[in-house]
């Protein structure tokens, strides 16, 4: 056996995981940069940005930990989901990746709404129409951009994309499939009524396998690259929000998942479809194929603080939290709704806006900041509300990501929630759960329950306070009273603002 790297390349930072050839993780290392926002609504990332992290991120885990890169056997990558590179027919990207959280395809959406309603695309692609899909943003592409649509072969995401840099071939997952608009997910099959409807022929999509699935050795110059060789194999992988359950030792069905990254997951596993009447909860495929995961996962949540942090509070983190923990709960009566681009919760609704609500001039800081991080756990509950219907909430509530750092903000979610809250002593479930990948694919572990048993560990559990959640019950109903009352405004803004 030889030692083994899983890479989370997300939207804000990468990190990366280095396993000894026991299978135990000795090291990680992380490298950061940002998205570009060439224009309202749009978020894009060129592709040379991912190498360079990923080539910084293997040399600090080589040299810090006197490892030979011909010591490396086996690479898996968890990647940002929803995003869009063309490539011409050797695998050259074609423009910037348009990222998931980019908004631009709202017409094209709404072309598509038009051929299929929501109740179908919802059964058929797992999701409503929406401009994080990639099959819209493919769309967008061939009518803004027709020459760099008329060169494109293929569409891929960002972990597809990777992938076919390192090894020449073009393959995706079952997972990742399920979130393009493209696939039909009861089938497991690329559908031809959503090419039909799209207009975009089912090649330019990769093939599909299951994500710990070898693909093959590193090519060489590509490997010298990120700083490895050809010795080195790399398995189909996954997207991060797949790959981050699996890291939180969500193996088979039960527990809910709650990763607080750029983006905020909230996931539960099942061994069976489930359809949320609310559309807000999303039916998957799971990283391991024989599962589902019923999800949210683009809900705008370390975004949203860190927005706030840079912009209003202009603070550090830490300074933020203790400025939350000098207010009360329900922040004298402040609310945040943090749909700051478009909302999942408490419906999808991509035209929202988000809102502070109830300030006035004995508002302080406190009660600001506080009421930040309360509007992100109304946003939670919504989701924990329709696990609730789904029949699916029995387990217990994991939580892992950057956000499990603020014990602030942790303790008023489990208030708002009313259930424990566990949190991961890793909190990066994403590189972990690639680096899972990796050892089962190399045979470090038999499988991923194995992988979870050995890898996955827990740390502080938060206890809900009963009396806080009394008020936060009152304060969650004027929350979603808020939104109701204000979603016509939403579409007379976005037709304002077009």
């Amino acid at each position: 056996m030889k030692y083994f790297i899983g890479l989370d390349l997300g939207t804000q930072s990468s990190k990366g995981m280095l396993f000894n050839p026991e299978g135990a993780k000795v090291a990680e290392a992380n490298a950061q940069y940002l998205p570009d926002f060439p224009h309202p609504g749009w978020a894009e990332q060129d592709v040379n940005v991912w190498i360079e992290a990923i080539r910084n991120i293997i040399g600090k885990l080589l040299t810090e930990n006197n490892v030979a890169k011909e010591d490396i056997g086996m690479l898996a990558f968890a990647c940002q989901c929803g995003g869009m590179v063309p490539v011409d027919k050797d695998g050259n990207p074609l423009r910037k990746c348009i990222l998931w959280l980019d908004k631009r395809a709202e017409d094209q959406c709404d072309r598509v709404r038009s051929e299929i309603s929501d109740d179908e695309s919802f059964k058929l692609i797992g999701s409503s129409v929406s401009a994080s899909l990639r099959a819209m943003k493919i769309m967008w592409v061939r009518e803004h951009e027709p020459e760099i649509y008329r060169r494109a072969a293929y569409f891929m995401e960002p972990g597809e994309f990777l992938v076919h840099y390192l090894t020449g071939e073009r393959v995706g997952d079952y997972a990742h499939a399920s979130i393009t608009g493209l696939y039909d997910i009861a089938k497991r099959e690329w559908s031809d009524k959503m090419s039909r409807i799209t207009g975009i022929p089912l090649e330019t999509m990769c093939p599909v396998h299951p994500a710990d699935e070898v693909v093959g050795n590193l090519r060489s110059e590509a490997a010298m690259s990120i700083g490895l060789t050809s010795n080195t194999k790399i398995v189909v992988g996954t997207g991060d929000q797949f790959a981050s359950t699996v890291g939180a030792g969500l193996v088979k069905a039960g527990n809910i998942l709650n990763v607080m990254g750029t983006a905020e997951i909230i996931a539960v596993t099942a061994d069976h479809v489930a359809y949320d009447p609310n559309k807000i909860l999303r039916p998957h495929l799971h990283m391991d194929p024989k599962l589902w995961q019923i999800e949210q996962g683009g809900m705008i949540s370390g975004a949203a603080v860190r927005w706030f942090k840079d912009n209003v509070a202009r603070s550090s983190f830490d300074e933020m939290n203790e400025l939350a923990a000098q207010s009360v709960p329900g922040s004298n009566g402040m609310l945040f709704f943090s749909a700051l681009n478009g909302a999942c919760a408490p419906v999808f609704n991509d035209s929202a806006r988000g809102i502070f609500f109830g300030m006035t001039m004995s508002h302080t800081m406190a009660d600001i900041t506080r009421s930040v991080y309360e509007g992100l756990a109304y946003s939670f509950r919504d989701n924990i509300e329709s696990i609730r219907q789904l029949g699916l909430d029995g387990g217990e509530v994991i939580a892992g990501g950057g956000g499990i750092n603020s014990s602030v903000w942790m303790q008023i979610k489990s208030d708002v929630i009313g259930k424990p809250i566990k949190t991961l002593v890793t909190s990066d479930t994403t590189p972990l759960g690639a680096g899972m990948m990796a050892g089962v694919a190399q045979g470090n572990f038999a499988n991923f329950e194995e992988a979870a048993d050995k890898l996955v560990r827990y740390g502080v559990t938060y206890e809900p306070n009963l009396e806080n959640k009394k008020i936060y019950d009152e304060m969650y109903g004027l929350y979603r009273e808020m939104y109701f009352t204000n979603e016509p405004l939403f579409d007379y803004y976005k037709k304002l603002n077009k």
